[in-house]
């Protein structure tokens, strides 16, 4: 096996701290893909303008060549000016078919194609004269560098365009040089010299300042579209997820379940809060000492249903085995004398994960610091006793309030989690779980191990955060992209976002567990250091070398 070469591998490593350093410096949200968005899109307009106004200036140099030797005018000059516009021809063809591929217009094409139209344009303006009406031709290209991106580039060349041609009128003016030109300004007089003198000057930068209001005018326009297109994606969003939780309402068939009005053990139950997937909870009072707690049951139309029951089952053993403040306490699992099988905990109050996004779209970083650390608390106790859940989601994550000053996030239903050591499945070989939030091996249907629970918190805080889910299909669809697509970059989809933060995504949603945290406990400190600023760079770099699918601001692939 050969032998690593260390002085290579130290360059490396100083060459990654020293880009994470950078990066960490720049992790305002200021390089965002919504700037990144518009500057694409101000370059490509430039591009499109730059070779448009280089074919015209190509074909002004190619009449102005074919005219010049029938010209009167300085011999010397007239050698001059025709170099001049033959290097504006060839310089004008070059940028328009550069710029017919934004990519090959850049800053220095901008710059070689503005300094020569200076010159043939100082060299015109002394062949033809300063006061004839080739000065105002100048405004052309002022139009056109004005709008430029590059600022010092823009300023420089239509500043000195606009100076030199104010220094020779000056100098022709004031006596100090002839003015030898084809059209002279002599039959004007000195008023009209003087005239031209100070109007010229002023329509150029005027036109120049005209440029520049233009180019602020299309980049403002640029930066609302792009922020009209992130903001409807996050409502669309939020429509889809109203949608659906309406759809749950709907299916629960009204505030009285089947159930209400009846004895579960020693609890009464009184009105049904919702309906899931295998049973239906009612709010309810323990007779012997009224305190209000929750009754999950069985659908009693499922009470055959083999897989339906191992899995009640199990939430119930599971749940009551785990002693945590950040999970649902259970109290008592089992059958009444009826045979019903029912789940008794305690009664939540406040609002899960997904309601509170529906109504927000998204949180902020440090607001959703309380639930990654509640949560991964959770994760951490049920991974040690070797418990993995298998369907994070933000339905099943709950900000209880214990008191008017208190709070914590709870993590709900354990019904498709397992003990990790077990090979036994209650879905018969099938894929479990929610498919906008599960790890790609869980999509493939492969082994797991905690990792995958890794994976659905970073996909819940990248919903949370982002304001969409990592990926907007349903059904197989969903499952599809789970297993085999990565998600949008989250600084496409909410381009403020630190990137330190986003580095804290990468890993706990790498694709390979093997690249993930290793343990909850290490995402939840991770996540606190990004929000401090003080990411360990070895996870920085690390997480660069995770990919994300590259995605427009509507996340459309590219």
């Amino acid at each position: 096996m050969p032998l690593i070469d260390s002085k290579k591998a130290t360059t490396r490593l100083a060459t990654d701290e020293k880009t994470w350093t950078s990066d960490r410096a720049h992790s305002t949200g200021h390089d965002s893909l919504g700037v990144s968005a518009v500057r694409a899109g101000l370059h490509a307009e430039e591009a499109a303008r730059a070779r448009t106004i280089g074919f015209v200036f190509a074909l002004i140099a190619t009449l102005v060549l074919f005219w010049t030797p029938f010209l009167h005018g300085h011999s010397a000059l007239r050698i001059l000016f025709f170099v001049s516009m033959f290097l504006l021809m060839v310089t004008g063809l070059s940028v328009g078919w550069l710029a017919a591929e934004p990519k090959r217009y850049t800053q220095w094409t901008f710059r070689l194609f503005g300094f020569v139209a200076v010159f043939a344009s100082t060299v015109a303006l002394a062949f033809l004269g300063p006061f004839s009406p080739t000065a105002l031709a100048v405004t052309l290209g002022i139009g056109f560098f004005g709008q430029g991106s590059d600022r010092v580039g823009a300023w420089c060349i239509c500043g000195s365009a606009i100076l030199l041609c104010l220094l020779m009128m000056t100098l022709i003016i004031s006596g100090v040089a002839p003015d030898i030109g084809v059209f002279r300004g002599d039959e004007a007089g000195q008023s009209g010299q003087l005239f031209m003198t100070l109007m010229v000057p002023v329509v150029l930068f005027v036109t120049l300042m005209q440029a520049t209001w233009s180019r602020r005018a299309v980049q403002s326009a640029l930066h609302t579209a792009v922020e009209a297109a992130v903001e409807a994606s996050r409502k669309g969003v939020q429509f889809e997820e109203a949608q659906a939780e309406l759809d749950r309402i709907f299916a629960a068939g009204g505030i009285q379940g089947q159930h209400s009005g009846e004895n579960i053990g020693v609890y009464r139950l009184g009105p049904l809060l919702g309906r899931g997937g295998s049973g239906e909870v009612y709010d309810a009072v323990k007779r012997n000492g009224n305190t209000r707690t929750a009754v999950k049951i069985l659908k009693s139309h499922e009470k055959e249903d083999t897989e339906l029951i191992a899995r009640f089952e199990r939430e119930g053993k599971i749940t009551m085995s785990l002693q945590s403040r950040n999970i649902v306490r259970v109290e008592q699992y089992g059958r009444t004398e009826k045979g019903q099988l029912f789940i008794a905990m305690e009664r939540l109050k406040g609002s899960d994960l997904a309601a509170l996004l529906r109504s927000k779209g998204q949180i902020e970083p440090q607001t959703a610091l309380q639930l990654v650390q509640d949560v991964c608390t959770a994760l951490t106790e049920a991974h040690r006793i070797g418990v993995i859940h298998r369907d994070i989601k933000p339905h099943n994550l709950f900000h209880h309030h214990e008191s008017e000053d208190s709070s914590v996030w709870k993590v709900l239903d354990f019904g498709v989690s397992r003990w990790s050591e077990s090979s036994a499945t209650i879905t018969k070989g099938g894929v479990v779980g929610t498919p906008q939030y599960m790890s790609p091996e869980q999509a493939r249907g492969e082994p797991l191990d905690h990792r995958t629970d890794i994976y659905a918190m970073g996909a819940v805080l990248y919903r949370a955060l982002t304001g969409r889910p990592p990926f907007r299909a349903k059904g197989h669809s969903a499952l599809y992209a789970a297993a085999t697509q990565r998600p949008a970059r989250p600084r496409a989809v909410a381009p403020k976002m630190d990137k330190q933060v986003e580095a804290v995504l990468a890993l706990a949603m790498a694709p390979n567990p093997g690249a993930r945290f290793k343990t909850a406990e290490e995402l939840s400190q991770a996540y606190r250091n990004a929000l401090d600023g003080v990411l360990q760079p070895h996870v920085y770099i690390a997480a660069n070398q995770i990919p994300w699918r590259k995605a427009t601001v509507e996340g459309k692939s590219t």
